[in-house]
């Protein structure tokens, strides 16, 4: 009798951004070791989107990669009954509260979690630093400086002999531009302070960049009806955010009704994501056995990158669906 040696399989299941942008949530399962990488939220014009539904009590940890809701804002909703252990940075924990509790402030909609989950998710998070590895059961999780936001990070995963990069949202450039403007800014904090900078000469920078709330949509509303006033916006702006409707109709909906906007609008790619050629550049330096899960992409960009970019590099390529799940054997 000839006994073959079972393969070990690594299933990797998409429960959000796949072929969409939002509501990034990744689950890697490995023989009885079961990791949550993000679980966000997608904020458009319409009802806040979660990802799909995952047991808290199957899993033996939760990793977050940075603050941005779109990957940190439905993680409360894991922390209603369980206990769970969140591995994230000092930065990422201090910035996603923030934006979790606005979020929880400004929603219009229901959201299936409150304050009191938000404060036993803090609770169960366990700080991590660059170049700090983790062991859980079978794997082992390296963190590395994603160079997105202050405090992101990336998450490397070995599962016996497999190797996972789970990237989040990263950027290879310098920040040099970035932390010399930082050294200039006056902080503002209150209404008071927001009434006087309001009222004289001043560029002010404010979130929420989309103007779904916080403060600057209490600075849009007094300055877009002015042409001598003047509104730069930065980075990729959701469809159906009031942020993207002034910029494709020039329209602004305000507390007080819909109207035009006369102040000068622009919009400027300042991103902190990485650049198509900076992805590009990636993927070309991968060795010919790696693979490529591409998530958190509408669909038309997606297969317009894989043509452009991966396509000839003759690597293997996964472009999921939500609820997609992949199986890798080793």
């Amino acid at each position: 009798m000839v006994l073959k040696r079972r393969k070990k399989q690594t299933k990797i299941k998409i429960l959000g951004a796949g072929r969409e942008v939002g509501r990034s949530a990744i689950m890697i399962e490995h023989k009885d070791t079961r990791l949550l990488f993000d679980y966000g939220v997608a904020i458009g014009k319409e009802e806040p989107s979660f990802p799909l539904h995952v047991s808290p009590k199957s899993l033996d940890a939760v990793f977050l990669t940075h603050a941005h809701l779109d990957h940190s804002g439905a993680l409360p909703f894991l922390y209603i009954s369980e206990a769970k252990p969140l591995y994230t940075t000092v930065l990422t924990l201090e910035f996603s509260s923030i934006l979790i509790r606005d979020f929880l402030k400004i929603s219009k909609f229901y959201v299936p979690f409150e304050m009191i989950e938000l404060e036993n998710m803090v609770r169960h998070v366990k700080l991590v630093n660059y170049g700090e590895s983790i062991s859980i059961k079978d794997a082992e999780i390296e963190v590395i400086d994603a160079g997105h936001i202050p405090g992101s990070c990336m998450f490397k995963i070995r599962l016996d002999g497999l190797n996972i990069l789970y990237t989040g949202d990263y950027n290879t450039t310098s920040p040099e531009l970035f932390e010399e403007a930082f050294k200039r800014v006056k902080f503002i904090s209150g209404w008071q302070m927001r009434k006087r900078a309001i009222k004289r000469p001043s560029i002010i920078i404010s979130p929420a960049g989309m103007l779904k709330g916080g403060a600057s949509v209490f600075y849009m509303e007094k300055i877009f009806d002015n042409p001598k006033n003047a509104v730069f916006f930065v980075s990729y702006l959701i469809e159906e955010t009031p942020a993207r409707r002034i910029i494709e109709e020039g329209i602004f909906s305000t507390r007080k009704g819909v109207g035009p906007v006369r102040a000068r609008i622009e919009w400027f790619d300042f991103s902190s994501h990485i650049s198509r050629k900076g992805l590009c550049d990636v993927i070309n330096a991968l060795p010919q056995h790696a693979k490529i899960i591409l998530v958190h992409s509408s669909e038309d960009e997606g297969e317009n990158f894989i043509s452009s970019c991966i396509k000839n590099t003759g690597l293997k390529v996964y472009f999921p669906e939500n609820g997609k799940e992949l199986i890798f054997e080793k």
